[in-house]
């Protein structure tokens, strides 16, 4: 009977300023596949420099990269958050189903004891990926940057 080894888990690191335009890029296929979706960064006219703006100034954002990617710094998944608030986590279209989103919200779950984020309630999927890792539903309500579309709380909180 031949082993099969398990698949090498993703490689995790701060993001840096010369990752803006390819998360750039994953932010534009998110929101191509998801047009009521407001991108993040979508309130300025060039989302690489939005993004790179908030890397460098305000937010927290780690990238992941496949372990056996081509390109083995090229980040095909990223988190953006505010301590442990979740402000956004896209993983790029051809890089889906390889773990790449769930790695990420582990280590924010190792470090933290609660995570928030708000999602569209229209974002079926983002919604069933949350459910997946243990994040609840709190609280809907209409989306300020999305009218005609509600947002909704989602809270994870670590088992005591």
């Amino acid at each position: 009977m031949t082993e099969h080894a398990a698949p090498l888990p993703p490689r995790l690191r701060p993001a840096r300023a010369d990752d803006a335009p390819r998360l750039a890029q994953i932010v534009a296929s998110a929101a191509a596949e998801q047009p009521a979706k407001p991108a993040f960064g979508a309130d300025t006219p060039h989302p690489a420099d939005a993004l790179l703006t908030r890397i460098l100034t305000e937010l927290e954002v780690d990238v992941a990269i496949p372990a056996d990617s081509p390109a083995p710094d090229r980040a095909d998944a990223f988190v953006v958050r505010d301590g442990a608030h979740l402000e956004a986590l896209y993983v790029a279209p051809e890089a889906r189903g390889q773990g790449l989103g769930s790695a990420l919200l582990s280590r924010l779950k190792a470090q933290h004891p609660r995570l928030t984020l708000w999602v569209l309630e229209a974002n079926a999927a983002a919604r069933r990926f949350y459910t997946r890792h243990g994040f609840y539903e709190e609280v809907h309500h209409a989306a300020p940057d999305a009218p005609g579309l509600s947002d909704i709380h989602m809270v994870w909180e670590a088992r005591k």
